[in-house]
């Protein structure tokens, strides 16, 4: 009865240190000053008038201003969010939802292939558990390399690519899976090395999608309820859902999982409209040239 229940009360301790350390985490000197120079701009006349400093002291003075900016920014991030970005939070909810669908009702489709009549025995079951995560790392890692070299940073791409590829896929994994419960080539054909490239198609490029969204000074608190709220709701009720609905029919986890990755895509697609708008903007930071770049002109260059 508490098997399950117990690592969750081992992970509270960790995760309160987690949480008080990342509410001391101190701001970097590049950051503050940009916040300095922004809170001189909508400060009264009076405190307008207080110079920048050109870089960080250890003066007790210049400790104290960077305090007393931290929590200004601390007080506004929430307001200026909730005001300017709600937008930006509803695509990164939208686009997250089929990797954290996809991912979580993997694994409960292989507990699935186990415990279904005829189905496959317990360690072939974590087989191909194992190689589907293992599909689902190798694919994000070079999906996501391909849609930074040749996708333009344009992560919409990458997510519209996953999105559509679990709506195409899903349903014909299942069935399947269905029909040769017990056959274990079907299972990892099917679940370990389909599902999980369509998985690690739509998780891919997620990360860089939702960071940019958000500007520096809200990014955490933009990813927080955007990304882990998908993953939370949807990715953490997959399972459930799926349960529920393969009590309906064998197929209907699959087709849910489906239609999920198509309601990404979608946003994906209609986010990447309102960007060519003008209406959602990108706050992605682009290097002017690569180090190596860099490297070989001063290498280049005369003494």
């Amino acid at each position: 009865l508490w098997g399950w229940r117990l690592p969750f009360f081992l992970a509270l301790p960790p995760g309160l240190v987690s949480l008080w350390g990342r509410s001391r985490l101190a701001e970097s000197n590049d950051f503050l000053a940009v916040a300095e120079q922004k809170a001189q701009h909508t400060s009264p006349p009076e405190h307008a008038q207080r110079p920048a400093p050109a870089e960080a002291t250890a003066s007790g003075d210049d400790a104290a201003d960077c305090t007393g900016i931290q929590s200004q920014c601390k007080r506004q991030s929430v307001c200026v969010f909730l005001k300017d970005h709600t937008l930006s939070v509803a695509v990164g909810f939208g686009c997250s939802c089929a990797g954290g669908c996809a991912f979580y009702l993997g694994i409960w489709a292989a507990h699935r292939a186990v415990h279904m009549q005829g189905g496959l025995t317990e360690s072939q079951g974590l087989l191909v558990s194992m190689l589907t995560m293992a599909v689902i790392a190798s694919t994000m890692a070079c999906w996501s390399h391909l849609c930074d070299k040749y996708g333009g940073s344009d992560p919409f791409l990458g997510v519209i690519l996953g999105g559509a590829c679990l709506a195409v896929a899903c349903g014909p994994i299942f069935a399947a899976l269905n029909a040769w419960p017990g056959n274990l080539l079907v299972a990892i054909v099917g679940l370990s090395v389909c599902y999980g490239l369509a998985t690690g198609l739509a998780l891919g490029p997620l990360n860089l999608l939702v960071v940019e969204l958000f500007p520096t000074e809200i990014r955490v608190l933009g990813f927080g309820l955007s990304f882990n709220l998908a993953f939370s709701y949807v990715g953490g009720t997959a399972s459930v859902a799926a349960q529920a609905l393969d009590s309906l029919s064998p197929l209907a986890p699959g087709f849910y999982v489906a239609g999920v990755g198509g309601f990404s895509a979608a946003v994906a697609v209609a986010a990447r409209c309102l960007r060519a708008r003008g209406k959602l903007p990108s706050y992605l930071v682009v290097a002017e040239a690569p180090v190596g770049a860099k490297g070989d002109a001063a290498l280049e260059s005369p003494a």
